[in-house]
């Protein structure tokens, strides 16, 4: 009796899987199967989800990095199998379509922190409100590496405010402003070592000073693949300060937007002739 029970419950979790993958999304984005799954896997495959079997021991992260090709999807895997944890051979459904790309839910939505940082020391304390110190720097990069919250570049955010990509649930961006040469000597090399990408903003006229980065130093840490430079303006002149009224005499308004159109496209040409590539979001093409 408690076989023929148990067989009636593998049949009807197998049904409830077919009718789940047959009721799939209909905004599909595919994904690259790895050519290390043996064909016996995919028991069934639409565009939109896939039912697979499970290898010995198999978790959703080891199930989103053989479909997805990154452990940081296993969100994705645990939604539509609730309570998976370690298994044996089973079943077990693998969307096909991105999801939800904008992370807006009848309850709420998905929020992404900036982490935005200006100045580092080798010192033990930090000098100012601004600087941090390489052993704080390092306790928090350790810390988002513990809870697996996933880097994104500033890039990736885009595209997913943009509605064209899924980040995970517990994703993050890191930002440093100006340009100040404590970025190189002591906040890069634990970027490494974590390999968190990173933005930094510079403004060029700071750039080469006795504190600040040098076009060289930029130059190493764009190659290393995971440092993207951008502008932060020219001069670092505020903005706000500037606004328009009907009494302003004409050739004011001429001076302010000629010197506005300085800080914000000189320093995206430079930064191109400089480094190579586009030097600011408005023409740079996102994934």
């Amino acid at each position: 009796m408690q076989h023929r029970t148990n067989v009636r419950l593998q049949t009807r979790n197998v049904l409830v899987l077919l009718v789940l993958f047959l009721a799939g999304c209909s905004t599909v984005t595919h994904h690259r199967v790895s050519s290390e799954i043996a064909t016996w896997e995919i028991y069934r495959k639409t565009d939109n989800m896939m039912l697979v079997w499970t290898r010995p021991g198999d978790t959703p992260l080891t199930l989103a990095k053989r479909y997805y090709g990154s452990e940081r999807f296993a969100d994705r895997i645990r939604k539509y199998n609730p309570g998976l944890s370690a298994v044996g051979k089973s079943l077990v459904m693998v969307p096909q379509s991105n999801g939800n790309h904008f992370g807006i839910y009848s309850n709420g939505y998905q929020l992404v922190p900036i982490l935005c940082y200006h100045q580092f020391t080798n010192g033990s304390v930090p000098r100012n409100r601004l600087e941090v110190s390489a052993k704080q720097l390092d306790a928090q990069l350790k810390f988002l590496q513990k809870e697996q919250f996933t880097v994104l570049s500033l890039r990736q955010l885009v595209a997913y405010l943009e509605g064209r990509a899924e980040i995970p649930e517990k994703s993050v961006v890191i930002t440093v402003d100006d340009g100040f040469r404590s970025v190189y000597d002591v906040a890069f090399p634990l970027f490494q070592q974590y390999q968190f990408p990173v933005t930094v903003f510079i403004y060029t006229d700071f750039i080469g000073g006795a504190a600040a980065l040098s076009w060289e130093q930029m130059k190493i840490m764009k190659h290393s693949g995971i440092v993207d430079i951008q502008s932060h303006s020219k001069s670092h002149a505020s903005l706000a300060e500037f606004t328009f009224q009907n009494s302003s005499p004409p050739h004011l308004e001429s001076e302010i937007m000629d010197f506005v159109k300085q800080e914000v496209f000189a320093p995206e040409a430079l930064i191109e002739k400089k480094l190579g590539g586009a030097g600011g979001y408005i023409f740079v093409p996102l994934w």
